[in-house]
């Protein structure tokens, strides 16, 4: 599935916490440089049928709006609302909001944002 991804999302878990850990090696997914398009490559590459089409979008990140957001500080910015195609992020009187029902966890408000006011929190 590492090599399926056509926007080179997936990386193996080989960070320090995941040692001795059954994630181990196991395939992540990665949105710090790329948004999920949820092609279903992966899944059909997938030997082991961890991965399964059946199941549907599922959400594996949560956006969170960090304080360096432009939009919260007063100044008029809509990068990440329409960076969104789910349309879950909305300018709103307090600076954002999200849509946590509409939000797929794709990545594209956090690449779009320029101001790195967006991360997106792995889901367990």
């Amino acid at each position: 599935c590492f090599k399926a991804c056509p926007n080179g999302l997936l990386k193996p878990a080989t960070q320090p916490e995941y040692d001795g850990t059954p994630i181990a090696g196991t395939p992540l997914l990665d949105l710090a440089c790329g948004q999920c398009s949820y092609c279903g490559s992966c899944a059909r590459a997938c030997p082991t049928g961890a991965l399964d089409l059946q199941l549907g979008r599922q959400v594996q990140t949560r956006v969170r709006i960090e304080a360096g957001c432009q939009a919260r500080q007063g100044f008029y910015c809509l990068l990440c609302e329409d960076a969104c195609p789910q349309q879950a992020i909305k300018a709103c009187a307090d600076g954002v909001s999200i849509n946590m029902a509409a939000c797929d966890g794709c990545g594209a408000c956090g690449l779009a944002c320029l101001h790195g006011a967006i991360t997106l929190i792995p889901q367990p």
